[in-house]
Parts: structure tokens; C-alpha cells; sequence
């Protein structure tokens, strides 16, 4: 059997790694991703090809920006060779302020220079950051625009808010309903509850053996798996939760939905 975990950027996918490694299972490398095949003809196929003939039982679907265009057409591909999918998402405002932290790490160290707040939310880092890729470009999905999860999991991440190929809102947030509910599990960080059950669902008896660790790449974080520095990026303010709430109501009704009805 093997576990894919569909990886969303800055929801808990190293403390998902973390907690592969600690069950024992088969894993590329610290960061257990899949073997990487980027969105091009037969990349898919590509894939699963290596995936069966490698000794893998577990890894992450790490290309977060491109999986889901396909992600239906792969959950069935891996449900016919016995194969689990699973999810984790956290409250929308937290990965937003875990994405600026580590947007403002990788820009610090490939700029030497310090990324603001404003300019990672705002019109601003429209401009600043989608030319690095490092920092947060279509590899990342873009992790400083709206709706992120929505377009993550309805196969628009690679799009810019300004794209006319973007859908609207409620059309990507009905789409990523339909790809999580083909999922084997879905996870939410703050529902320690609920995760420990679906955990139980996918791994058996195992999992009571394993709690889920709470591990970060970002460099700031007190569970942080690499080297920490007192460097802080500056906070966060009331007025930019204010401007998070109302540019991502397609984000916040996902989340809900998620607990109150995949959870319930």
C-alpha cells in the first residue's frame, strides 16, 4: 500500500514527513516527496511507473501548484493499485502568516535584504515576488494570493489573480470540495480530535502507537527542523487579518465545510 499525501504548502506537510518517518515507513529522503514529474504529457503516467517500481510506501505530492488539475484522474489511478490518499490543511489566516515567514526566510537569504509584510499581502508583492521563483512563485502556487487552498485544489494555482483563466471563486471552492471528497482522509491541524481518528482510519492500530508531531522549515518557529534565528519577521496587524478575512471568504468557507461536514 501506498500513502500519498497531497502537500499544500505550509499545512503541517513537515510535520506529515516527520510523522512518516516515525511510523517506519518507506520515505525519499528528509522530505519524502514523490518522485518529481512536473505537469507535462504523461507525467502522470511517469509517475506512477517509478512509484511502482520503487520500494516507497508513503511520500508527498509536493507540486502543490499543478497537482490537482489531475487530481481526480490520480486518486482513482491510486485507488487501483491499492493506494491511500490523505490531506492536511490548518486555519487559513495561520498558513498565511507561515507563508510570509518563510517567504521572508528564502527572500532574506537569496536578496540579503528584508521582505515586509506589505509587500508580501499587497499589490506590491504582485509585482516582487512572482519574478522569484525561490520566494514564492507557480512552484509554490503562489502563496501570497487569495483563496490559495481553493486554487490549489481545483488545479489553478500556477494562475495569477489577474489571469481570465482564473475562475471565480465559488467555482474553485465547489471543485476543491469535489477533490476532497474523494480523498481517503482529510486532516485539519486544529482539530487534534478528529485528526487522531482519521490517522487511526488510514494507518490502523499503528497510529495510536505515534503521536503527530508538530514540526516547521520555518527557521523562526519554535519546532523549527532547521537552524533558528532570533531575526523575526515583524508582526502581523489587526487591519492585515481584516484585509485576509475579506479577500478569502472562498478559503474561510472551504475550511468551515471541512470541519462541519467531512469532520462531523
Amino acid at each position: 500500500n501506498l500513502f500519498v499525501f497531497l502537500h499544500i504548502h505550509k499545512a503541517g506537510g513537515t510535520s506529515m514527513c516527520s510523522y512518516a518517518h516515525s511510523m517506519g515507513l518507506v520515505v525519499r529522503g528528509n522530505n519524502c516527496n514523490c518522485f518529481r514529474t512536473l505537469d507535462t504529457p504523461g507525467s502522470l503516467k511517469e509517475m506512477e511507473s517509478r512509484m511502482r517500481g520503487s520500494s516507497l510506501t508513503f511520500c508527498s505530492w509536493e507540486e502543490s501548484a499543478v497537482f490537482p488539475r489531475r487530481a481526480l484522474q490520480f486518486v482513482e489511478q491510486l485507488k487501483g493499485w491499492n493506494g491511500t490518499t490523505l490531506t492536511l490543511l490548518r486555519d487559513p489566516w495561520a498558513r498565511f502568516t507561515s507563508s510570509y515567514e518563510r517567504a521572508y526566510a528564502l527572500y532574506q537569504r537569496s536578496h540579503n535584504d528584508t521582505l515586509s509584510i506589505d509587500a508580501f499581502f499587497g499589490s506590491e508583492g504582485d509585482a516582487l515576488l512572482d519574478e522569484r521563483r525561490n520566494v514564492t512563485g507557480w512552484f509554490y502556487g503562489y502563496y501570497n494570493r487569495a483563496n490559495y487552498y481553493v486554487r490549489m485544489l481545483s488545479g489553478n494555482g500556477e494562475l495569477l489573480l489577474s489571469d481570465p483563466r482564473l475562475p471565480s471563486p465559488d467555482d474553485m471552492l465547489e471543485d476543491a470540495k469535489l477533490v476532497l471528497r474523494h480523498l481517503d482522509a482529510v486532516m485539519v491541524m486544529e482539530k487534534k480530535s478528529s485528526m487522531t481518528k482519521e490517522l487511526r482510519k488510514v494507518f490502523g492500530a499503528k497510529a495510536d502507537q505515534r503521536s503527530f508531531p508538530q514540526k516547521s522549515n520555518n527557521p523562526f518557529s519554535s519546532v523549527s527542523t532547521r537552524a533558528r534565528t532570533t531575526d523575526t519577521p515583524p508582526p502581523t496587524t489587526i487591519a492585515h487579518r481584516v484585509a485576509f478575512e475579506r479577500s478569502n471568504t472562498a478559503d474561510l468557507a472551504l475550511y468551515n465545510w471541512v470541519i462541519q461536514t467531512l469532520l462531523a
